[in-house]
């Protein structure tokens, strides 16, 4: 499982990514899966989270792990970045990163 990864500004936590393994929804297999991503309020729309997630999948993809997939609500922050969605429940989706295989 790779490691929590951590935003700093200054020494000062500004943001962080988590990540959990779960079923992959494609190949019934487990998978890595951003478990969530967080930017303190005062340090949001300054691209934090999309540094983020480019970061998780350099680390997963070094891992030689086949998938990263996410479940959320706000699917643009991960198709914006070339995500897939593979599937959709209820207001929230199932996205695939493009960059990991």
């Amino acid at each position: 499982m790779p490691n929590p990864i951590i935003a700093l500004e200054n020494g000062e936590l500004i943001g962080g990514l988590v990540f959990t393994r779960f079923l992959s929804p494609i190949t019934q297999e487990q998978a890595v899966w951003v478990n969530a991503v967080f930017t303190k309020p005062e340090n949001r729309k300054q691209g934090i989270s999309s540094q983020l997630i480019n970061h998780a999948e350099k680390v997963v993809s070094e891992m030689a792990e086949p998938e990263l997939l996410v479940f959320t609500h706000i699917p643009a922050l991960y198709s914006n970045l070339k995500w897939t969605v593979i599937e959709t429940v209820d207001d929230h989706f199932v996205l695939k990163s493009s960059l990991v295989q």
